[in-house]
């Protein structure tokens, strides 16, 4: 690119660019000094301004130094480890002398070396961090236990030596159950890493029992349910079928005395007449009706009898031709 100088020696686009990036640098550094440099979100009440005017939010900072002495400081050289009383930036790895102020309103633990200092505790490990943490309430059986031996108690310690009933966890505890467990019984129960898992493991078991029987409790009612609706649908068909056996019975009684009125009068008379040899007995077993066309006209009906002397079809017959006076 060609250069374009004007009066006194100036490159006009040098010092273009230089305007940027001084513009660009402004706005970057105004940026930065209102957020947190560990989330990048906005300062909250409370931040922390540190030696190398390096700025956070009070919990991220006091999480990631509470985390790097317990768990990282032991790892440290001799230079670059810290001291009780000293904390580090975590943007720029900066060392200062002095803790984090402790805000009680922020229901956070106190820690030695964190966000207060005790000189008369003598901490040498990442795990004595722990110390001024609460101890773990949660108490498991003894199963030693003699409630007729030598001076039983309620709780103790398993490296007490005594008769008790319960132990206590020797660790710090670390979570607050009531928070991890709605609605949980105890409101103060607060536990280690190990018996916290073991509480909601038993209380994940406790929910999908709950569940299983929640689901076998629905489908009993629904199959008890489905038995009971057989039953009344089968009751309600023997009660159809009583009513039409009743009607049937009725219907039988009455064409049965018609019937007989019918073959009282004239019918049966004429047609055993007409279907008997000479010594009196009837030519054919079935339908004892004389047919009056077709190819067999003439001769006996002998159809299978719906009665003593009819088929069905003569029977019927009968049953609607008006009776003779």
């Amino acid at each position: 690119m060609s250069k374009y100088n004007i009066e006194g020696g100036i490159d006009f686009f040098s010092e273009l660019y230089k305007s940027l990036d001084i513009e660009e640098n402004d706005q970057k550094t105004e940026a930065d000094n209102n957020v947190c440099l560990i989330t990048n979100k906005p300062l909250e009440d409370k931040f922390v301004k540190l030696e190398c005017d390096h700025k956070f939010n009070y919990i991220p900072l006091f999480n990631d130094i509470k985390n790097h002495k317990q768990k990282f400081n032991h790892m440290e050289g001799g230079n670059t480890k810290l001291k009780t009383n000293e904390i580090r930036c975590p943007y720029c790895r900066n060392k200062q002398v002095g803790v984090l102020p402790y805000y009680e309103d922020l229901i956070l633990n106190k820690v030695n070396g964190v966000n207060f200092y005790d000189p008369s505790l003598n901490i040498s490990s990442c795990n004595d961090y722990k110390l001024n943490l609460p101890k773990c309430k949660y108490l498991y059986p003894n199963l030693e236990y003699n409630a007729d031996g030598k001076n039983p108690v309620e709780i103790g310690t398993t490296y007490s030596g005594k008769n008790c009933k319960f132990f206590t966890c020797m660790y710090s505890a670390q979570y607050n159950i009531s928070q991890l467990i709605p609605n949980y019984h105890d409101a103060e129960m607060v536990t280690c890493c190990s018996h916290k898992n073991k509480i909601l493991k038993e209380y994940n078991l406790e929910l999908k029992n709950k569940a299983k029987e929640e689901a076998k409790k629905i489908k009993d009612e629904a199959k008890q349910k489905a038995i009971e609706e057989k039953e009344k649908a089968k009751e309600k068909k023997k009660k159809e079928k009583e009513e039409n056996s009743k009607g049937e019975k009725k219907y039988v009684k009455k064409n049965k005395t018609k019937e007989n009125v019918i073959i009282g009068s004239v019918t049966i008379e004429h047609s055993l007449t007409n279907n008997v040899d000479a010594s009196n007995n009837i030519l054919n077993s079935g339908c004892i009706e004389i047919l009056k066309s077709g190819n067999k006209k003439g001769s006996q009906c002998g159809a299978k009898k719906h009665d003593d002397y009819r088929c069905k079809r003569h029977f019927n017959l009968l049953i609607d031709k008006p009776l003779h006076t």
